[in-house]
């Protein structure tokens, strides 16, 4: 991925250096990541538009 396609955020994940795929998802379990992200307002903005998207006449 091309570093200046990347945004920085607020939310962290303590991790060691290499780690194990479930490893990973436990500490971003661990950390609530999903809902700190869904209730922030980046989070909020792009569930706003998927629920646009979706909606037809």
């Amino acid at each position: 991925m091309n570093f200046k396609r990347l945004s920085p955020t607020n939310l962290k994940v303590d991790i060691p250096r290499m780690p194990k795929k479930n490893q990973l998802a436990a500490a971003i379990e661990s950390a609530d990541v999903y809902n700190k992200w869904a209730n922030s307002s980046w989070g909020r903005k792009l569930i706003v538009q998927k629920k646009r998207a979706s909606l037809n006449d």
